[in-house]
């Protein structure tokens, strides 16, 4: 998924522009996560959020920002799902966050 994303974003804003549009988006993502578990430490104790064990979602912050734009910007109406069934364009990168966190909770 992500290379046909980065191919077109990477033809429409050059090389320099999709390195710096996609490191942006890394460092939005991974300062949001380190704040966040810097205010929630306090209240959740229990999670260890501030601990060694815990880390980003690595690339998936700027995969998912690419994809809300790819999406947002689509004239269908569904994206098919591995031909299994469709998924509102809108609501695709809503979709895969909640698949992918029910597939790597406990």
């Amino acid at each position: 998924v992500f290379v046909q994303i980065g191919v077109q974003f990477e033809r429409q804003f050059g090389t320099l522009g999709f390195f710096f549009l996609f490191n942006l988006l890394n460092l939005v993502a991974n300062v949001a996560f380190t704040l966040s578990s810097l205010l929630l430490a306090p209240l959740l104790p229990d999670l260890g959020l501030l601990s060694s064990a815990s880390c980003s979602g690595g690339l998936w912050g700027p995969v998912l920002g690419f994809l809300v734009v790819q999406t947002q910007r689509s004239p269908q109406p569904f994206i098919s799902f591995c031909g299994l069934f469709n998924v509102p364009t809108k609501l695709y990168p809503l979709f895969l966050v909640l698949l992918f966190s029910l597939l790597g909770s406990p």
